[in-house]
């Protein structure tokens, strides 16, 4: 009799472990299936509303048609300040003239707000790897663009500018931070990971009066305080230097040295698909008080001079 009471008490403890384990298993299941069907939404439905996520997804095709058309061809690469401030239709009609290529093809390959180390791979991705090579390739850039240490956008870098190919490197040169590298393999496989930010700028936009207005300004402003710092970090001695002595070194951490690597790479790049850059500086209005927008940084230049 105490076995029969025994197996006859089991019963019931195995039935609710069985219970549990099914709902856990449909639970698991329905949230699998709500990450596919936002990552089938994201793919299908979030990129094409993006602009410029429809705009890279555009560049293989734009890249072979503008590189195997006939004609002399050339691809414009750079950020935000390159798509406004470059009319093709304008460069085109002065270029005929003042050359002697009448027949002349050009593009436009941006990202926003991207600096050298996303154009290293933008050009690689789409023009150089695929053998889609321009006559003339052309970066423009202003202040600070070409140096070290410049922020990367993890999840567009992924998506759209790499390739497994290019994992080694950026993991080796662009991201020293594990936590960001972890970021970059998700991102590489996960679209809804990847456009995370971008999908919550979209639902604040929708939903808040006036949010890219004041997320500009805010932008503007961190961009003042930022060169602000940087200019007071040159006084010798202020208190915002020492402040800034002392932060450094309770962090651990040293000051960023522009070793010039980024576009060294870029040019090493370059060398090895045979394709020669042009680079071409942008003009920025000076501020009050200052004489002139920014001085071309004289290493950069060398190296740019040395590379051909």
């Amino acid at each position: 009799m105490p076995l029969s009471t025994s197996n006859s008490e089991s019963i019931p403890e195995n039935n609710s472990q069985r219970t549990a384990l099914i709902f856990g298993a449909k639970v698991a299941l329905l949230v699998l299936l709500f990450l596919v069907g936002l990552e089938i939404f994201t793919r299908t439905q979030l990129f094409g509303m993006s602009k410029d996520f429809a705009r890279f997804a555009s560049y293989p095709e734009r890249a072979k048609i503008l590189t195997q058309s006939s004609g002399y061809k050339i691809a414009f690469v750079g950020n935000s300040a390159t798509e406004r401030g470059i009319d093709l239709d304008t460069f085109k009609r002065n270029f005929a003239v003042q050359s002697s290529q009448k027949n002349l093809r050009a593009d436009l390959f941006v990202a926003d707000a991207s600096k050298i180390n996303t154009w290293h791979y933008l050009l690689n991705t789409y023009l150089w790897r695929p053998d889609f090579k321009p006559n003339m390739t052309i970066i423009t850039y202003y202040g600070r663009n070409l140096e070290d240490g410049s922020d990367l956008e993890i999840g567009r870098l992924a998506q759209f500018f790499t390739t497994k190919d290019d994992w080694s490197e950026v993991l080796r040169h662009d991201l020293s931070d594990n936590g960001d590298r972890i970021e970059f393999v998700l991102s590489s496989g996960w679209a809804t990971f990847a456009s995370r930010a971008r999908t919550k700028e979209r639902v604040l936009s929708l939903f808040t009066p006036q949010y890219k207005d004041f997320v500009q300004t805010v932008n503007d402003t961190n961009g003042e305080h930022e060169k602000m710092g940087r200019e007071k970090d040159l006084i010798p001695g202020s208190k915002e230097s020492l402040a800034l002595n002392t932060q450094h070194s309770t962090l651990n951490t040293s000051p960023t040295l522009n070793t010039y690597l980024a576009l060294r790479r870029l040019l090493a790049s370059a060398r090895t698909h045979r394709m020669r850059l042009y680079f071409v500086a942008y003009p920025i209005r000076p501020k009050r008080g200052e004489s002139v927008g920014y001085e071309l940084d004289r290493e950069e230049v060398k190296l740019i001079e040395k590379a051909g």
